[in-house]
């Protein structure tokens, strides 16, 4: 037999962080999904998947200065907000709960504790005096962005489905010139 359902999903695409603005382009998509019915154990196999409609919208969220003892008000509540970070001063503006910001492309910078060739020496649960970064000792616990003094740049999302903490500048990190380059010695 064949089971026929609905499936809408919402894809998200950031619009690179411009002026104090969040752009977020939204599409929900609808498809019709027909499989084949499950069969004592053997797994389930899609026939065939048809869109019925993609509707596409953009989320501006204008962002405004904070400060910590309001994002606490929002982490107790659970507010999905997003939180900017650049210098000393925080800011923040509310986002859909599902949204997944686990991307570098919000601020057009590279994720400084570890990116794609490269990783901070201090990516370390060592003591701070061991090498080691607190925010890496941190894991497991709740991050937020206003604790690290040492993050100049950055942003952080709570209440959200997937939370991130984003670093894009940060004046402790550090890079060994032998985890920059890329292995050479690949057999031919």
């Amino acid at each position: 037999g064949k089971t026929t359902f609905f499936f809408a999903i919402f894809l998200h695409k950031i619009i690179p962080f411009t002026g104090m603005n969040l752009s977020i382009e939204r599409e929900l998509v609808t498809n019709n999904v027909v499989r084949e019915e499950k069969i004592s154990g053997a797994p389930i196999r899609t026939l065939y998947t048809e869109e019925l409609s993609r509707e596409k919208e953009t989320l501006t969220c204008s962002l405004r200065e904070t400060s910590t003892e309001e994002l606490n008000e929002h982490r107790r509540n659970g507010t999905p907000m997003f939180i900017y970070k650049k210098g000393d001063i925080l800011y923040c503006t509310e986002i859909p709960k599902n949204l997944n910001l686990l991307t570098t492309s919000v601020l057009e910078k590279c994720h400084k504790c570890a990116s794609p060739g490269k990783e901070c020496c201090r990516l370390l649960a060592a003591s701070d005096e061991e090498g080691g970064c607190t925010k890496v000792r941190d894991r497991g616990r709740q991050k937020r962005i206003e604790k690290y003094p040492f993050v100049e740049e950055g942003y952080e999302t709570i209440g959200t489905w997937q939370k991130v903490l984003i670093v894009a500048e940060c004046t402790r990190a550090t890079y060994n010139e032998k985890k920059l380059k890329k292995k050479t010695n690949r057999k031919a």
